[in-house]
C-alpha cells in the first residue's frame, strides 16, 4: 500500500483522495464497536448522507481495547505518543487512569481496565 497524507477535514480530503484515485473502491476505517457510533456500524457499509460515495470497511469492529495493543506493539507499528485518551481538542484531557504519582502519564497500552479507556473525555 502507498501512504498518502492529506490536510483538511475528513469529508473534503476523502473526496480529494477518491477523485485522484478513481480505482479505489473502498476505505478502511479503524472503528471499534466500543467507539462512539461503533455499535451501529457493520463490517461493510457504504458511506451515507453527503459523504463521497465509497464502501467503508471496518476490520477492527469486533476488536477489544487490548486487541489493538496486542497487534500494534509486537509489530512496532508507530502510534501517536500523545495517545492517552484521544477525543476532541475541547473535550479531552490526559486519561487520569494512566497518571503516575509524579504527575506524568503511562502510555495507553499500560491501561489494564479497558472500561477506563475514555476517562479523559468530558
Amino acid at each position: 500500500m502507498d501512504l498518502a497524507t492529506y490536510l483538511g477535514n475528513m469529508k473534503d480530503t476523502l473526496k480529494v483522495f477518491l477523485d485522484s484515485n478513481p480505482i479505489v473502491q473502498c476505505v478502511f476505517i479503524g472503528v471499534r464497536k466500543d467507539d462512539p457510533y461503533g455499535n451501529i456500524m457493520k463490517e461493510f457499509q457504504p458511506t451515507d448522507g453527503d459523504w463521497p460515495k465509497t464502501m467503508r470497511v471496518h476490520p477492527l469492529l469486533d476488536w477489544e481495547y487490548a486487541d489493538i495493543w496486542d497487534f500494534i506493539l509486537p509489530l512496532g507499528i508507530p502510534y501517536c505518543s500523545l495517545y492517552t485518551s484521544l477525543g476532541g481538542t475541547t473535550n479531552t484531557k490526559p486519561n487520569p487512569a494512566l497518571q503516575k504519582p509524579d504527575g506524568t502519564f503511562e502510555p495507553a497500552y499500560r491501561l489494564t481496565d479497558a472500561s477506563k479507556e475514555r476517562c479523559g473525555r468530558f
